[in-house]
């Protein structure tokens, strides 16, 4: 009886620091309670994770993403584009 969205969202979701987050659009919930992300790939050489972003990143129509770096030795923290498949629950 709980309503939710789940998509493998498009190849736009980069680093922390290139301007973060990104956004993917949800549709279908009147609210937000989870939501469930994972990276679906891996582009280029440099490692990453998924992340839920910023201080409210699930919302009924839109979910705040980043990838975060993989090895706390590299400081920097940008990164390729990827795609991030996700379940959102109303």
């Amino acid at each position: 009886g709980v309503a939710y969205t789940a998509n493998l969202g498009s190849d736009t979701v980069l680093g922390i620091t290139n301007s973060a987050p990104q956004s993917y659009t949800l549709n279908g919930l009147n609210t937000a309670s989870a939501a469930i992300i994972s990276q679906s790939g891996m582009d280029g050489a440099n490692g990453g994770w998924a992340v839920l972003y910023g201080a409210n990143p699930v919302q009924a129509n839109n979910l705040n993403l980043t990838i975060d770096e993989d090895q706390i030795r590299d400081s920097e923290r940008g990164h390729a584009s990827e795609q991030v498949a996700y379940i959102v629950f109303e």
